[in-house]
């Protein structure tokens, strides 16, 4: 039980992502006796609603089966595998992600397959076909890639690769240059901003103190205004007629 459910985890994980999305499971029928049970798969594409595989079309029957296939792979992997036309039911799009797959597992499983596609044969390491170069006499002719890419010229190769490192060379600086003026741009404002906040702090502090200055002087002038204010006062009032000493003394006569 242990193994089918390491499989029914790779099986999901496999197919969601051939389907880009969708829903699948494994389930045991009879979990009384599970050598003897029957597996129920179910694979539910992105945007279908089906009750069993039957109903899928040809390439998506031909991913689910690849799915459960590399789901096996993944829990047991084998060091051979051959793939009979595996792929004939699949359009270019569902080719790319078969080969992508075949890709990965190939660096723990050798494959081999039949096939009629040209993507699947540009993903390959080695080709071999049989052709009849004369009636009734069948011969094999076999590529191999590596040697086609070793016949290369290594000048060409080393000038393109030193093109590209001078390009990628190009852009780390332009990046860098970038980024430096990006930095003096920030720093340059941050000081302009530091400069303008102490011209209006100097301008605060030159409001305050002239609006100080000018409350000592309204204050002093108002002094002012009460003494003279109070001497006048003082030099208005004479001495009272009746006060005067004669004039007591005539009132007293």
């Amino acid at each position: 039980m242990h193994t089918f459910e390491e499989v029914r985890r790779n099986y999901i994980a496999v197919f969601e992502t051939l389907f880009k999305g969708g829903r699948c499971d494994l389930q045991l029928q009879k979990t009384d006796d599970p050598l003897e049970s029957n597996i129920l798969i179910t694979a539910q594409p992105t945007g279908k609603v089906i009750d069993t595989v039957s109903l899928l079309s040809g390439g998506e029957r031909c991913l689910t089966a690849l799915s459960l296939l590399f789901a096996v792979y993944l829990v047991k992997p084998s060091p051979f595998c051959m793939l009979d036309e595996a792929d004939a039911p699949l359009d270019d799009a569902n080719i790319g992600r078969f080969v992508n797959m075949l890709r990965e597992f190939s660096r723990s499983t050798q494959f081999l397959i039949i096939t009629h596609n040209k993507l699947s044969m540009e993903t390959a390491n080695h080709l071999y076909g049989v052709t009849m170069m004369e009636p009734g006499c069948s011969s094999i002719v076999s590529v191999s890639f590596h040697d086609v890419a070793m016949t290369q010229s290594d000048q060409e190769l080393g000038g393109a690769i030193a093109r590209k490192r001078r390009e990628v060379d190009d852009s780390a600086q332009a990046a860098r240059g970038q980024a430096l003026l990006d930095t003096i741009a920030a720093a340059e404002a941050a000081e302009a901003a530091a400069e303008a906040a102490l011209a209006a702090a100097d301008v605060a502090v030159a409001i305050d103190a002239a609006q100080d200055a000018v409350d000592e002087m309204d204050a002093v002038e108002e002094l002012d205004a009460v003494d003279d204010a109070d001497a006048d006062g003082l030099a208005g009032a004479g001495p009272d007629a009746d006060d005067d000493p004669s004039r007591r003394m005539e009132a007293s006569e």
